[in-house]
C-alpha cells in the first residue's frame, strides 16, 4: 500500500489489523478463549486490496464486538446480516478515502459499491446479494425499490468477497 492513503479510517483499520496480529480477538464467553483469524491473499491494486483489507478487518472487530452473536467453536465464521452491512459500509469509505487521495484510482467493483451507498441502498445490496441461509430479513427494507434501480445501475453487477475469518483455538499470548 502506498503511504497516502494511511489517513483516517485506513489508519484505524491498520492498527486494528496490528492489534489482530499480535494478540488476537479473545472471545471471553468460552471456557477455552478462541481468537478470530483473518485470511486474505492481495490479489488486485493497491486500492482494492487496501479496501478489501478494511473490509475484512472491520468484519474482525465486529465478530470481536459482538462475539455472543456467533457459536464458539472453532471453523468458518459466517456473517450476520449487520456484520456484513457495517463491514460493506467500512469498505466504501476506505475505497473513498483512497478515491479522494488518488484521484486515477478504479475498482469497478468498489465504483459500484459506492454508488449503491450514496443511493442508500446498502442493506438491501446486503440482503439481495450476500443473504446467508441464517439470516432473518430485516424490517424495513425496500426490496422492490432496490430492484428497479439495480436493473439501472448494477447491471451484470456480481457480488465479490475477498477474505475470510474463522475461530480458532487460542494459543496464548
Amino acid at each position: 500500500m502506498h503511504s497516502s492513503y494511511f489517513g483516517g479510517t485506513v489508519r484505524s483499520i491498520l492498527m486494528c489489523f496490528a492489534l489482530t496480529l499480535s494478540v488476537g480477538f479473545v472471545c471471553a464467553a468460552t471456557t477455552s478463549p478462541l481468537d478470530v483469524a483473518v485470511a486474505f491473499q492481495p490479489d488486485g491494486s493497491k486500492g482494492e486490496n487496501a479496501a478489501w483489507l478494511g473490509y475484512i478487518l472491520a468484519r474482525a472487530h465486529f465478530v470481536d464486538e459482538h462475539h455472543s452473536l456467533y457459536e464458539q467453536k472453532p471453523g468458518p465464521i459466517i456473517p450476520t446480516f449487520t456484520e456484513e452491512l457495517s463491514a460493506r459500509t467500512d469498505a466504501v469509505k476506505i475505497y473513498r478515502e483512497m478515491l479522494a487521495k488518488d484521484p486515477s484510482m478504479d475498482v469497478p467493483y468498489f465504483d459500484e459499491l459506492s454508488r449503491v451507498d450514496v443511493s442508500a441502498y446498502m442493506p438491501e445490496y446486503v440482503w439481495t446479494f450476500l443473504r446467508q441461509t441464517t439470516w432473518v430479513q430485516p424490517p424495513n427494507l425496500q426490496l422492490a425499490a432496490f430492484e428497479e434501480w439495480r436493473k439501472a445501475h448494477l447491471v451484470n453487477h456480481h457480488a465479490l468477497t475477498k477474505g475470510s475469518l474463522q475461530f480458532t483455538i487460542s494459543r496464548g499470548v
